[in-house]
């Protein structure tokens, strides 16, 4: 008998602790307001990063066409370059080809030149050898007047002879000088051109090459704006399901006669576990709840924590993924209520009334999650607090 109420009053005592302990440490339903109020402004501010991501985006787009445009133009100048330096490669060979007729031209002109002025010699020397007089001679030695004309021809003649000997020596020298001439004009001429495309090549290569690594740049900053843009609208998608959530809760907790009863939570998981990531601040940012999972976790049981009614069941990809919220009612003016999430499969809906201890889902890995787990959150007014901080029938 005495052990019997012994046990009544150390219950009621719990309870009584359980309340005062929560009611003092918790927030009032004031700074949950302010709390869905600073993420309401995340979530403005967030869409407005969006909207400046995206017009970089797209101004980067932008200037990423007009490069890959300018790079074909390039290239296609480049080819072209290409095309007229192959052309007087070609002439090149051509104009080496006729310097090497005209120097074959040139050789036999001085040698045959060589030739005509040995012959001049010796018709000089002759006549310098026989003298003047001798051909006066020949002239005074003529029978009649017809013989006279005849030898006054031969003479002329002889003399034409000469002449002409020495007008085409002129000519030849004449001949091999233009020659040379021509295979000079014609070696700096292609050589002038060949060097003026070459000098062209090395301008539009530099340009190509300048062109490319700025439009290398803007692909790397449009890749860099790509993913702060993915990250900003996974983090916009997580603050709207917060947001989606807590409207959920303040929509469908409009019962003032429900209440909740004290009494200690119920371990929402196995007896063998690990906490993998408890509540409070970590690299990513403020943790609102507390992951809890084990060995081959996927699949596990999720139990409900206490009495309530579940006022969300959403199944969503993005920050809590599938996930439950239970209200479980109020007590001295709070309102109590928590978070299943991650699940893969859940197994109640909006409005269905659960008991402590009941199977609502099953353990996931849906939503913004690194493995399978629960990430279970205890709710004041709306307001996430820490879940280790309250009492569990199941040992805490």
């Amino acid at each position: 008998m005495h052990f019997k109420l012994l046990k009544k009053m150390a219950t009621a005592l719990l309870a009584v602790t359980l309340v005062f302990t929560t009611a003092l440490m918790l927030p009032t339903y004031g700074a949950s307001a302010a709390s869905r109020s600073e993420v309401q402004a995340k979530v403005d501010q967030l869409e407005k990063e969006k909207e400046q991501i995206q017009a970089r985006i797209d101004a980067l787009e932008d200037d990423e066409s007009e490069y890959a445009a300018l790079q074909e133009q390039l290239e296609e100048k480049i080819a072209n370059i290409e095309s007229q330096i192959a052309l007087v490669n070609e002439r090149i060979d051509e104009v080496k080809a006729e310097i090497e007729a005209n120097e074959r031209e040139i050789a036999e002109k001085e040698a045959y030149l060589e030739q005509t002025k040995d012959t001049l010699r010796e018709r000089l020397r002759a006549i310098y050898v026989a003298g003047t007089h001798n051909q006066l001679a020949v002239l005074l030695s003529a029978d009649d007047y017809t013989d006279f004309l005849a030898r006054t021809e031969l003479m002329r003649g002889v003399t034409e002879h000469d002449t002409q000997l020495m007008n085409e020596i002129n000519a030849q020298i004449q001949q091999i000088n233009e020659k040379k001439a021509e295979n000079e004009a014609n070696a700096q001429e292609v050589q002038s051109l060949k060097e003026t495309l070459v000098a062209r090549q090395k301008e539009l290569d530099a340009e190509y090459a300048a062109n490319a690594s700025a439009l290398s740049k803007i692909n790397a900053n449009r890749s860099s704006q790509e993913e702060d843009l993915q990250e900003t609208e996974q983090e916009l998608k997580e603050k709207q399901e917060m947001l989606a959530s807590w409207e959920d809760a303040i929509n469908n907790n409009s019962d003032p006669d429900r209440v909740y009863s004290g009494d200690a939570f119920a371990w929402p998981f196995q007896s063998s576990y690990y906490i993998s990531s408890p509540y409070g601040y970590r690299s990513s940012g403020f943790h609102t709840g507390t992951d809890i999972t084990c060995s081959g976790a996927m699949g596990k049981p999720i139990y409900a924590a206490a009495d309530g009614v579940v006022i969300t069941a959403r199944w969503s990809n993005v920050s809590y993924g599938n996930h439950l919220i239970i209200d479980h009612g109020q007590l001295n003016g709070n309102q109590y209520s928590t978070v299943y999430a991650h699940c893969s499969t859940l197994l109640v809906s909006a409005g269905e009334s659960v008991k402590k201890g009941q199977l609502i889902a099953r353990v996931g890995n849906t939503g913004n999650s690194s493995g399978p787990h629960l990430h279970f959150e205890v709710r004041v007014n709306g307001q996430h607090t820490n879940p280790m901080s309250y009492s569990y029938s199941n040992g805490f």
